[in-house]
């Protein structure tokens, strides 16, 4: 079986990993919270999330202006507010990238 990493339905989630990231996680000034799910249990340890004096579009009085949220994000390339909104920084995207291949490169080395 190929390993594999994806963003589930969280209210629907019935695996065994499920790993919340979070933009603070990576030093973006952000709070973006993603969950993921895996078929295996990645080692790596990430430092906690650490909301003080972040921004936070998603609660109380948070503005969601497109730009704020790209730059925020680490985002350099135009996107459109609902793109922007629903988007996984690429953080993550490298982060989780790079446990994939050390998984597959641990599965081909047997």
């Amino acid at each position: 079986m190929k390993p594999y990493w994806q963003e589930p339905y969280v209210d629907l989630y019935q695996g065994d990993c499920l790993d919340m990231l979070c933009g603070t996680m990576f030093g973006l000034p952000i709070i973006r919270h993603r969950y993921f799910e895996c078929d295996w249990m990645p080692l790596e340890l990430m430092p906690p999330c650490n909301h003080k004096g972040v921004y936070d579009p998603w609660h109380k009085d948070g503005v969601q202006q497109r730009s704020k949220l790209s730059q925020a994000m680490g985002i350099d390339w135009f996107m459109t507010r609902p793109e922007v909104r629903e988007a996984i920084p690429p953080a993550y995207t490298k982060y989780i990238g790079k446990l994939l291949l050390k998984q597959i490169l641990k599965e081909i080395d047997g």
